[in-house]
């Protein structure tokens, strides 16, 4: 609601129709009396000239202030699209940084899962599988040691393997350049045995 409020400036005496305060009424007019007060005292020029020379030094600073306030308004702009970005970036990073949580996890727990040792496979439990991997018939006399009939570590198997591959790749084909890995993969399919 408008009130009516009687101002003393400079030595004049204003009425005004405003909806401020008293208290924002009376520190707008005193700050408006000080500054035509140093004007009149400073230029000795009529009041009506210090109220003109008052108005257009407020009228300097307050177009200054709107070009600094739409300078921050562009800024704020500015800072509002590059927030968002980082905002995008924050969360598909979160989302990757949580898929690889779940893979880290998932690790762990099959690395962790496999802390004791598996059960021990049987020598041939382990040739009969490898024979059924690539679809051989597996002779059990195959698996067992010219030690007595001892069952053979795997070491040995593989020690053994590699001694017949070794003895077949000289004595039967040297023509056909195979290698020793290939030879030890035709001595694992059971194929022929000693």
């Amino acid at each position: 609601m408008k009130q009516k409020f009687t101002l003393h400036i400079a030595d004049l005496q204003i009425s005004v129709m405003t909806d401020a305060t008293a208290e924002e009424v009376e520190r707008i007019s005193g700050m408006l009396d000080r500054k035509m007060r140093e004007i009149y005292l400073k230029s000795r020029c009529p009041k009506t000239e210090a109220a003109l020379l008052c108005a257009l030094e407020f009228a300097a600073d307050r177009m200054s202030q709107q070009f600094k306030l739409a300078e921050l308004t562009d800024r704020c702009e500015k800072y509002e699209i590059i927030t968002e970005d980082l905002e995008e970036r924050l969360t598909a990073e979160t989302s990757e940084v949580e898929r690889l949580r779940q893979e880290n996890e998932i690790l762990r727990s099959l690395v962790g899962g496999e802390k004791t040792a598996p059960d021990p496979i049987s020598p041939t439990a382990f040739l009969a599988e490898v024979a059924e991997a690539q679809n051989a018939p597996v002779e059990p006399a195959s698996v067992e040691s010219e030690r007595e009939g001892e069952a053979l570590t795997i070491d040995d198997m593989f020690a053994e393997v590699e001694a017949r591959a070794e003895d077949e790749a000289t004595a039967e084909e040297p023509a056909r350049n195979r290698s020793r890995v290939g030879s030890m993969f035709d001595l694992l399919s059971f194929g022929e045995t000693d």
